[in-house]
């Protein structure tokens, strides 16, 4: 009959003692602030009336000043490591530092001369240091963008979704644009570069030739097929991936065809960007094929079909081709015969999803908000990140480092593995 009264004199004391600020109080716990929206127009006239860097505004962008990194969230990790931690002492697989943006980053960085850029879904393109995470630069489009950037000789090109589909060509160092030439279409996929040409496809089905030191037009090539054609520059000639089953090659000089596949019997189907390599191009389609064919003529050679589609595109690396599957499925084969020699389930399946990355013997893998890394010879899984956020990109790898975007704009430098 004693207990009743003596749980009542604890209840007594624990209210007592709640309301003298204990833990449960303000105490000394503190909220950090939200991340700021200082230095970035949010507004299609802001942006246009932002002021660009030597004065530039032509072609349809401007130059932006270096903006600081964002506040982190309370339970964000830091923007970037302090200056006394050294990436040589991470584990593979860590995280090295993040950069956070107001829109999402949504296609594959790209990282060269110790410099990552990468672009959001609002048309910003954005230099950061490769080991800090810094700020170097930034650039507006006035425009939405899908494609990734491609970085040559010192050059960046970037190209706009939606309207006239402008490709613009910026000073890697300085982010100062040199050119800039409206497609007339939507450009949803990356530019590729072979020696003094840029070549571009735009959703109304052309492939476009551009000068890459003026953006003068040299040659357009009409596929006759609607959407974006997806092409890719190799040994002098251009491979082009593309709506309704169709894979042709280019002259990459004149824009004349060369040869023509029909990657499916029926249906209609998009295919991949291609992958060339010892005179074969690899290309996969929506149906859930990969073909092999020869370079030169366009034989088919072999032909490999997963459980779902396909619209990741293949990547070739010491006699093996790397895929992954919409259902969920990381895919190697050998690029000899087509042969499957291992796969592994990634947990997530979803539409669109993202080209593997093969460096150092080892084979990078997003999926839904994952990084996978596994021994591309054997396919035994080496680590695992959780980025949080839905994944939005393909990895990039350079210098020991590997860059990912998110959909939620943030920018993650992860420790890559050791060559294998």
């Amino acid at each position: 009959m004693r207990v009743l009264p003596s749980i009542l004199a604890c209840l007594l004391a624990a209210l007592l003692l709640a309301g003298c600020g204990g833990d449960g109080g303000n105490g000394d716990a503190s909220t950090a602030a939200a991340p700021s929206d200082q230095g970035r127009p949010t507004s299609p006239e802001e942006r246009q009336s932002t002021p660009a860097r030597d004065g530039n505004t032509t072609g349809g962008g401007s130059t932006l000043a270096a903006r600081p990194t964002q506040e982190p969230a309370p339970t964000a990790l830091p923007t970037t490591l302090p200056p006394t931690e050294e990436p040589a002492g991470a584990q593979p697989g860590e995280l090295l530092w993040r950069y956070e943006s107001e829109y999402g980053f949504i296609s594959l960085p790209s990282a060269s001369a110790g410099v990552v850029y990468s672009v959001t879904d609002d048309g910003y393109v954005y230099a950061l240091d490769a080991d800090s995470g810094e700020l170097l630069w930034g650039y507006a489009t006035e425009g939405l963008m899908k494609a990734p950037p491609t970085v040559s000789d010192g050059v960046v090109y970037v190209a706009t979704s939606f309207g006239d589909g402008y490709v613009h060509a910026l000073d890697a160092d300085s982010g100062e644009l040199l050119w800039s030439n409206a497609t007339g279409s939507t450009v949803s996929y990356q530019p590729s570069v072979l020696g003094s040409v840029v070549y571009v496809g735009t959703w109304d089905g052309d492939v476009l030739a551009l000068d890459a030191d003026s953006g003068e037009l040299l040659w357009r090539y009409p596929t006759g097929v609607p959407f974006d054609p997806k092409p890719v520059a190799s040994d002098g000639v251009v491979y082009v991936g593309s709506a309704y089953r169709n894979f042709s090659a280019l002259d990459a000089d004149s824009g004349e065809l060369i040869w023509s596949h029909e990657t499916e019997p029926e249906g209609s189907t998009n295919a991949t960007y291609p992958a060339v390599s010892n005179d074969v191009a690899y290309v996969a389609v929506e149906s859930g094929h990969v073909h092999a064919l020869k370079a030169g003529s366009g034989e088919l050679l072999w032909s490999h079909e997963t459980e779902f589609s396909v619209e990741s595109s293949p990547v070739v690396s010491a006699g093996m081709v790397y895929m992954g599957s919409n259902d969920g499925y990381f895919y190697a084969l050998a690029a000899g015969s087509g042969e499957l020699i291992w796969e592994r389930e990634t947990g997530v399946w979803h539409k669109n999803t993202p080209t593997p990355t093969i460096s150092g013997g080892v084979a990078y893998v997003t999926s839904g908000s994952n990084v996978r890394a596994y021994d591309a010879v054997s396919g035994e899984r080496l680590w695992f990140y959780n980025a949080g956020p839905q994944l939005g990109t393909s990895p990039a790898v350079s210098d020991g480092m590997l860059y990912v975007g998110s959909v939620d704009g943030s920018l993650h430098a992860i420790a890559a593995s050791p060559p294998r």
